[in-house]
């Protein structure tokens, strides 16, 4: 079993929500090509000994708020994305709802998808790969509401604990 990628479904949608929040408040924006060789720098002196993956987030609102149906059908697709060369791991899920309020949580999506890319290039390809085009206009399209997407270098990550 790859221990990159967390168990726990309701951890990897807390993780979701975390860098829809994070990536939503312009901690991660760039607003010049030069910030780019800024995160790069920032890698290389967190020295992780090897290049970042870039992670890729998409947090999606169904037409019909809830429907299990569609969200089975995302699930399913989301797994032909796998086959893509340089993907390096898949994690969607449905929105974890918390009946606490808490600040800057949102609970307003239905699925969230995290993927991680073994580099910025894997990404690149992912976006002009025909499996990715096919999913997004025969399955997300018609599917979703509205869609957003965060894509960030991973920095860190800490594994699991059990």
């Amino acid at each position: 079993m790859n221990k990159s990628h967390p168990r726990n479904p309701l951890r990897c949608i807390c993780y979701a929500a975390f860098l829809f929040v994070i990536a939503g408040s312009g901690a991660f924006a760039r607003t010049s090509p030069a910030d780019n060789n800024t995160q790069d720098e920032v890698g290389r002196m967190l020295g992780s000994g090897r290049p970042p993956r870039i992670m890729h987030v998409v947090v999606i609102w169904l037409k019909h708020r809830g429907s299990v149906a569609d969200i089975i059908t995302l699930v399913r697709a989301s797994k032909s994305l796998k086959s893509i060369p340089g993907v390096m791991g898949i994690t969607v899920g449905s929105m974890a709802f918390s009946k606490r309020k808490r600040p800057g949580v949102d609970s307003s999506f239905d699925v969230a998808l995290v993927m991680s890319f073994k580099d910025k290039k894997s990404l690149d390809d992912y976006t002009k790969n025909p499996i990715h085009l096919k999913a997004v206009k025969e399955v997300l399209a018609p599917l979703a509401r509205k869609y957003v997407i965060y894509d960030f270098q991973n920095l860190y990550y800490s594994g699991n604990k059990k």
